[in-house]
């Protein structure tokens, strides 16, 4: 056994040696991350200090982004006054370097997602400051796009989308247009804050004060721009479809996108959709039914005649692999657009081929203007329409009253016979 009196007097315990590994006092400016408890705090109370020089505070904001990775850590840091602290260091006139801005914004990006941080962000003034970014030479473009995370993640949510669309005098959703292309700097624009700002206007238009707001400020045509430029984000002709849906629930929605051409852009969004993204399906569902949603106004049904638009419809009601909630907005918005008789006539001629679908669609409504089939210059459209016209005739009693309606089947065979 070893002798442990002879191991004390050999290494002997002497303090005065071991204390000066320690600091007497804690350094105000050491960035590290602490134990525990105080990690976040620490960190929150190194954002304060004024004297903390730009690396320093850059790192300070990195390990803090890093360790928030829980709703507790997030909690804590939204007490410690991390929301008030960012929202200073975000505000370009405040000072500051873009690599500082840009990490202040990522945190409070991070903070937006717990319900606390939203609430504080009411308080700090944080999103008018978040929206300031897009306008402005100063706003480097990581900054613009850290920013307008925090404004998406915040609009995620039903409180941070009506404290958007609640902001005074609509301003912020006004600022959220203006920026929407990202063209007022200096520079190359960002097609990550093109679609982080439509995104945020797709969520917040789901509310009537945020559509009326994004009417206002010009929201249409801005989305119609966004959707015609190129190198943008694939996932952008989605979030802009659903924006431009949102605002058309509204009479003035559909006349302002109706007049600014959305219906044949719509449809050729669907119609040429990448079936391999993983949005495909909410492309179509969600194009067919802004389709629906403008259809309803008489200049919309009209604008359905164009050729594009016939084609893209057709496609999502004739065509494979169209979910059935995508299939289902294309009858509706067909059906919508065919109380004017000369898009009736249209799209019965382009679904005229398949039987089934023209049923679907259309049922015995569909007879009279088969009956004008009989007679078309077309060979193939009185063959189809006469097919069409059996079929009814041999479904049900409904189908024979419709297909002989005033006799016009007899008037037409009389007319071929001749």
């Amino acid at each position: 056994m070893a002798d442990t009196g002879s191991l004390a007097s050999r290494f002997p315990y002497q303090p005065a040696k071991s204390l000066k590994n320690f600091a007497a006092a804690v350094h105000k400016d050491q960035v590290c991350v602490a134990f525990g408890e105080r990690s976040v705090p620490k960190l929150a109370t190194l954002l304060t200090n004024a004297e903390l020089g730009a690396e320093k505070r850059a790192l300070a904001l990195e390990l803090l982004r890093d360790i928030l990775s829980s709703q507790e850590r997030k909690t804590r840091a939204v007490d410690s006054g991390v929301v008030e602290s960012c929202t200073a260091l975000v505000d370009g006139s405040r000072g500051g370097t873009a690599a500082v801005r840009a990490l202040a914004a990522e945190v409070l990006s991070s903070l937006s997602t717990v319900l606390q941080g939203r609430r504080r962000f009411l308080g700090a003034g944080t999103l008018p400051v978040l929206a300031g970014t897009l306008a402005g030479d100063g706003n480097e473009r990581r900054v613009r796009e850290c920013a307008t995370l925090a404004l998406q993640n915040v609009a995620r949510f039903r409180d941070g989308a009506r404290s958007i669309a609640a902001s005074e005098s609509g301003r912020l959703v006004a600022q959220l247009v203006e920026g929407m292309l990202d063209g007022n700097v200096a520079g190359e624009p960002s097609p990550l804050v093109t679609l982080r700002v439509v995104t945020t206007l797709a969520d917040v238009t789901q509310y009537s004060p945020g559509v009326e707001q994004a009417l206002s400020a010009g929201v249409v045509p801005q989305l119609m721009r966004a959707l015609a430029l190129p190198g943008q984000s694939p996932a952008l002709p989605l979030k802009a479809i659903v924006a431009l849906w949102n605002v058309a629930q509204l009479p003035k929605g559909k006349k302002l996108a109706i007049a600014a051409g959305a219906v044949a852009t719509i449809a050729n969004v669907t119609r040429f959709a990448d079936n391999s993204a993983p949005d495909y399906e909410e492309v179509l569902r969600c194009g067919a039914g802004a389709l629906n949603a403008l259809a309803i106004n008489e200049k919309g049904k009209v604008a359905m005649q164009h050729a594009d638009v016939v084609a893209a419809l057709r496609s999502l009601v004739l065509g494979e692999g169209v979910s059935a909630e995508a299939r289902k907005n294309a009858v509706s918005a067909i059906y919508a657009a065919s109380e004017h008789p000369d898009v009736r006539r249209c799209y019965i001629r382009a679904l005229v081929a398949d039987g089934d679908a023209l049923d679907t669609v259309f049922g015995t409504a569909a007879a009279h203007f088969l009956n004008d089939l009989l007679v078309d210059d077309d060979a193939g459209m009185r063959m189809h329409s006469s097919a069409a016209l059996a079929a009814m005739t041999s479904a049900t009693e409904e189908g024979r009253e419709g297909a002989w309606h005033l006799l016009l089947v007899v008037k037409c065979c009389r007319r071929c016979a001749g």
